[in-house]
């Protein structure tokens, strides 16, 4: 082969080469593009029913644990008992507090070493009236819930008597079957000199939640 056919060829090839190349890049950024827009979250991304289990400070008690249960519809809805007079063939959410606290004015029960205080405790249950939600693009985003209480629930030492409207939550999506939950209503001086409400004394809790698989609720709901 002659030189000048020799450069001829070289230089197709270096063409069809770079070519090559440049289809490879294409694709490997249309796939990093595809992938990129598929990892950003929106409300569609928090779909169907969660369980969470957080712990913190609730009614201003310092050893509280919660567990919430409720179902969300993707579209930023929580569903709900609604008008509880009518609450029949609809999903529902609910809420059940364990608090605990020392009680610094007792009478040792068994031994001195108790005298600093002893554990007091109360179950505070709700049921979910309704609520709503918002997910930005990075899965962060904003949860309000409003809670209806249970008729059982005891007014002392604290008042669980009353409803939550609403109760506001700070979540982290770390996929759509699982999030970080925080919950950080304010306590007010009214926790100090008034009821011991959730109004007066807010919650301070966080935890994580995870999505429900193979389960739904009843589709009669209890009434509070």
């Amino acid at each position: 082969m002659r030189l000048g056919q020799q450069a001829k060829v070289l230089q197709v090839g270096g063409r069809e080469r770079s070519g090559l190349v440049a289809r490879v890049l294409a694709m490997l950024l249309a796939f990093i593009g595809v992938q990129g827009a598929a990892h950003a979250f929106t409300n569609s991304s928090l779909s169907g029913t969660y369980a969470c289990k957080i712990d913190g400070s609730f009614l201003l008690q310092p050893f509280s644990s919660n567990t919430i249960t409720f179902t969300t519809d993707g579209k930023g809805n929580i569903d709900g008992l609604g008008n509880v007079s009518t609450a029949i063939a609809v999903k529902a959410g609910s809420m059940n507090v364990a608090m605990g606290k020392f009680g610094t004015s007792q009478v040792p029960s068994s031994s001195p070493a108790f005298y600093f205080g002893e554990l007091l405790n109360e179950q505070c249950n709700f049921l979910l009236h309704g609520g709503t939600y918002v997910i930005g693009p990075e899965g962060r985003g904003t949860l309000s819930l409003d809670w209806t209480a249970v008729h059982t629930n005891d007014n002392s030492p604290v008042d669980c008597t009353v409803d939550i409207s609403p109760a506001k939550y700070q979540i982290v999506l770390t996929s759509t079957s699982a999030f970080f939950l925080e919950e950080a209503d304010a306590t007010s001086s009214a926790c100090v000199t008034g009821a011991f409400t959730y109004a007066n004394c807010g919650s301070f809790m966080s935890g994580t939640c995870t999505k429900q698989t193979g389960v739904a609720f009843p589709k009669t709901v209890p009434t509070p």
